[in-house]
């Protein structure tokens, strides 16, 4: 070795630092556990209420992931739909269950700590344990829809549209040929107004909005009223009624 050359060190972090790093980690974990546990549950009797009229199927593909479908027997085509962040999952069921009255098979994954952010690709697997169904939609509540335009922006080839429900997308789908549907209640308090107005040049110029008059952000699921919503003027039934019956219209 050239006596003008110095060895080098091997590069090792401080004791005190290793420990700092490690505490903060631990405190991060522990805090997003903690919210992560803190949940809306599911109304059960409300969804008993929707459901009470036995024009669809409930039932499920595996532990994890709801069926819907029609009765009936007559079918339009599917919709996967994503819940809202730190939402029990089985709460969408009112939801589904009307949708399927409308004629749509509905598939409602559980998503990993009710969050859709951890499992964006959570439809992947879905279309093939379903394979009598050839067209499919993409749909999410709030979070939900968040994370399922960031998976459909990847795969806009595999569906044929995205309804957003109280939601909008940080993806550009502008020229992604997608048709897309926007909801949203106008008491709603929950939905960043100036976000979802700054996202809208994400979505195609033919991209459709409904305003449910009188709606709220909570009332898309089950789950009693979310903190910091406003004062809906309708009830949670008629709030899903109103928003399958626009899906059904808009999808023909």
């Amino acid at each position: 070795m050239n006596k003008n050359q110095r060895q080098r060190k091997p590069w090792v972090i401080p004791l005190h630092i290793a420990v700092g790093i490690l505490g903060v980690l631990a405190v991060f974990a522990c805090v997003f556990k903690f919210y992560a546990l803190h949940y809306y549950h599911a109304d059960e009797k409300t969804i008993a209420a929707i459901e009470q009229s036995g024009n669809a199927i409930e039932t499920k593909i595996d532990k994890d992931t709801y069926l819907f479908y029609p009765a009936s027997g007559q079918v339009k085509c599917g919709i996967i739909f994503y819940p809202g962040g730190r939402v029990e999952y089985s709460a969408y069921r009112g939801l589904m269950y009307r949708l399927a009255e409308e004629g749509f098979v509905c598939v409602l994954p559980r998503m990993p700590e009710n969050l859709a952010i951890l499992s964006e690709s959570a439809a992947e697997a879905i279309p093939e344990k379903v394979p009598q169904i050839k067209e499919w939609y993409l749909a999410g509540h709030s979070l939900g829809g968040v994370a399922a335009s960031k998976y459909i922006g990847e795969h806009a080839d595999e569906f044929a549209g995205m309804i957003f429900c109280a939601s909008y997308t940080l993806t550009d789908l502008s020229e992604s040929g997608l048709r897309v549907l926007s909801i949203y209640g106008t008491e709603d308090k929950v939905l960043n107004r100036e976000k979802y107005a700054e996202c809208m040049s994400n979505l195609p110029d033919e991209t459709e909005t409904f305003l449910i008059e009188g709606g709220c952000h909570s009332y898309f699921g089950c789950y009693g009223m979310q903190e910091g919503d406003g004062n809906p003027t309708i009830t949670n039934e008629e709030q899903i009624n109103l928003v399958a019956e626009e899906i059904a219209r808009w999808i023909p």
